[in-house]
Formats: C-alpha cells, structure tokens, sequence
C-alpha cells in the first residue's frame, strides 16, 4: 500500500513546481560564496537573458537571488523591490518585527492589540515582548460568526497603542479580515500595523500598497514553494530599523 504523506498546510507541489526546485538544486545550489557588489546587484535586477557577458557563479546566484525579490514585490504589488527581505516564513518574520522594530519602541503600559482569531505565530512573538518589557497584550473579540468585531476592535486602540497585529484570512475559521479597514484606525493612533498573511497569499490578491499595512509577511510552503523559505514586505521607512 503507498503512503501517501499529508499536506499539513502545505500546497500541493505539482510536476512544474517541482521541476523548478530540482534545477535550482542541480545548478544553483547553495549561498553566494562572497558579498557581490551593488552594480552587480542592480544588472541582477535585470532579466538573466538579457545578459551577454559570461556570468560568474556569484553573480548568477546574485541574479537569481534578485530575481526571485522582483517577482515576490509583483506578487504582494509592493511599490519597492528592496521591500522585500527574504526569510523562514511568517513565523521568523513576525517574531524579526517584534525583536528587531516594536521591542525597542515600547515601554510599560504601551499596548499591543491583537484578534482571538490569530494563530500562534501572531500571538506568542507579542507575548514575549510584552513580557521583555512590560507592555500590555490586548485582544480583539470575534463574534458567532467568526468575524472580527470592528467596533469592540476600533475601541480597543489607544493613545498606549503601538502595534495592530492581524490576520488577513484566518486559518482556523476562513474570515477575510478587513485589514485595509484596521490598518486606518491603527494609522490613525500612529499604530504600527502587521499582516499575517500566510493564509491569505496563496488564495487573494494581495495588494500591501492599498491595504496600508507596514509589514505584511507569508511562507512559502503555502505558496507552492519548499518548506523554510517566506518573505516578509516592510515598508521602506522601517527598513533601517531592522538590525540584524
């Protein structure tokens, strides 16, 4: 009898998928050897078969590094490539703001606000940085129907508000969230504003730009691509806040 494995949240890889993974295994395995200068960095951004000269193997990797950072901004409709910073997946990229952006900016009685819809990548980053430095973790109520509770949500953010942390879709009850919506209440408390978009990525449109958020992050392995990759889309201001 063949064993067949099971998805475990992970879309389906078929035969082109596949075949894509194995040629980069083939060919380009592995990380750039050296750092590669910013001219070469920008001819990258450049379709690879638009170039003439021969390719040295880091210039190649720095290309289809590139590459892969272009298509990922057309995805999320992200005004900037540099927007985008590569990762593990939603998970490192939600607890990377939390440590590297929200943790230095709060103090005791600041506020962060997330919904009882999130998943644990979206509730236990804020938990610990509410114990690092004592502020507050609040959650918005959902109501019967599984939909978040805009009203109980919209008085839930504060003066002490400093991050609203929200799924785009949930992925225990399905809810599409309206993120544009809570992203302008949260602007308008000067609230950093985070999107889980793991769920999301794979089955909307996915527009960063309308929807206003600062950092909007997904993982591959639900996108149709291996396990251990995402990215995760800042808005370029808060670029220099994340310190490795």
């Amino acid at each position: 009898m063949p064993i067949m494995p099971g998805l475990k949240g992970n879309a389906e890889l078929d035969d082109e998928k596949l075949a894509a993974i194995l040629t980069y295994v083939r060919n380009t395995w592995g990380n750039r050897a050296k750092p590669v200068s910013a001219a070469t960095v920008a001819a990258a951004r450049k379709s690879v078969a638009d170039r003439e000269d021969p390719w040295t193997e880091d210039e190649l990797k720095a290309a289809l590094y590139e590459q892969a950072r272009q298509t990922t901004a057309a995805f999320l409709h992200a005004p900037e490539t540099r927007e985008i910073v590569f990762v593990r997946g939603a998970t490192e990229a939600i607890n990377l703001v939390a440590q590297a952006v929200v943790r230095p900016r709060l103090e005791p009685g600041d506020e962060i606000l997330v919904t009882h819809m999130e998943h644990h990548s979206n509730i236990v980053p804020w938990q610990i940085v509410c114990q690092q430095t004592g502020a507050q973790l609040r959650v918005a109520p959902i109501n019967d129907q599984g939909e978040l509770e805009m009203e109980a949500l919209e008085k839930s953010i504060g003066p002490r508000t400093r991050v609203v942390a929200v799924t785009h879709v949930s992925n225990a009850l399905g809810t599409i969230n309206p993120v544009g919506q809570i992203a302008r209440l949260a602007r308008s408390a000067g609230a950093l504003v985070i999107v889980d978009g793991a769920q999301a990525a794979p089955h909307l449109r996915v527009d960063v730009a309308e929807l206003g958020c600062d950092f909007y992050a997904f993982s591959g392995h639900k996108a149709f691509a291996p396990t251990g990759v995402g990215a995760l889309c800042v808005l370029v201001a808060l670029l220099v806040c994340l310190i490795p």
